[in-house]
């Protein structure tokens, strides 16, 4: 992989900073400020995220899925049939309270037993 990969080739809606990587995969809430989010599944990765948002152009080598393929699938059983071979890299999130959130607000998890 020659070009750098930007996080915003995710389109995340959320960023976090600060935490181990991969930390998502555990994360059963979310709580910004005032905001409370429930974690739904985890996020399979599809080609978008090989489109350079800036430039619009579209990775010749399917990167970052090509890379992340090797060792970001879902683990073997009902989640990898579902996901097959997408990349997992995220979390969806829905809303139990509504708030305002900004940039640089505390983010505040609640773990569940396991990952996935």
């Amino acid at each position: 992989m020659d070009k750098k990969i930007s996080i915003s080739q995710f389109r995340p809606s959320i960023e976090v900073d600060g935490c181990p990587a991969w930390d998502e995969d555990k994360w059963a809430e979310i709580r910004i400020g005032d905001a409370h989010l429930q974690t739904m599944a985890a996020c399979p990765r599809c080609v978008m995220t090989t489109v350079d948002p800036e430039t619009a152009e579209k990775s010749g080598e399917n990167q970052p899925l090509k890379a992340m393929r090797g060792f970001r699938v879902a683990p073997e059983g009902s989640m990898r049939k579902m996901y097959l071979d997408n990349p997992i890299f995220g979390v969806y999130a829905g809303l139990v309270k509504g708030a305002y959130i900004h940039v640089g607000q505390t983010v505040w998890v609640k773990y569940k037993p396991c990952a996935f």
